[in-house]
C-alpha cells in the first residue's frame, strides 16, 4: 500500500496490506455482459514520517527541529463491481468507506530548554468515504495480480482465488 491522500500530516506513507472479497450476485446486475458484484473487506497498515509543520504552525511553535512518525490502520468495507473483459483481465470500481485508526508521535527541541527535547503523542479515529479503481490479471485459475488506484492509496498485490 502507498498512502497519498487523507495522510495525517500531509505525508505519504508505505506498509502491508489485504483484501477479502465475497461475491453475492453473478451475472449482474447487468445480465447482458460478464459481470459480478462482491462485498470487499480489508485490512491496510501505512507507516510513515513528516515534519510536522502543519501541527506547530497551529499552535505557536517554533519550527527548529520537528519530527513525527505517523501509522494508520485502515479497515475499508466496499462494495467491489467486476468487468470480465477476457478470461485473463477483469476491471473494477469499489467505493464504500473505511474505519481509520491513526497514532502519531512527535518530538522537536523545546524553545528555551537548551536543546532539551519533547516529546507528544496522540491517537484519533474516524470513518472516511473512500473509492478506488482496479483491474485484475489472471495468471492461472487460482493466481493472478491486483493493481488498485484511488482515494486515500494505491497497492498492488498478488491475488489468490479460492
Amino acid at each position: 500500500v502507498f498512502q497519498w491522500a487523507n495522510r495525517f500530516g500531509n505525508d505519504d506513507g508505505f506498509g502491508p496490506g489485504a483484501r477479502f472479497n465475497i461475491p453475492f450476485l453473478d451475472n449482474g446486475p447487468i445480465s447482458k455482459i460478464n459481470n459480478n458484484m462482491a462485498i470487499g473487506v480489508g485490512l491496510d497498515l501505512t507507516f510513515g514520517d513528516n515534519d510536522c509543520r502543519w501541527w506547530y504552525g497551529n499552535r505557536g511553535v517554533p519550527w527548529d527541529r520537528h519530527d513525527c512518525s505517523v501509522t494508520e490502520v485502515w479497515v475499508p468495507v466496499v462494495l467491489q463491481w467486476n468487468f470480465f473483459l477476457t478470461d485473463i483481465i477483469s476491471v473494477f470500481g469499489e467505493p464504500g468507506f473505511a474505519f481509520v485508526h491513526r497514532s502519531w508521535d512527535w518530538s522537536w527541541y523545546c524553545a528555551g530548554n537548551s536543546g532539551a527535547i519533547c516529546d507528544y503523542s496522540d491517537s484519533d479515529n474516524d470513518l472516511e468515504f473512500v473509492f478506488w479503481g482496479g483491474a485484475r490479471f489472471q495468471f492461472s485459475d487460482t493466481f493472478g495480480a491486483t493493481v488498485r488506484v484511488g482515494s486515500p492509496y494505491v497497492s498492488a498485490g498478488v491475488n489468490i482465488l479460492f
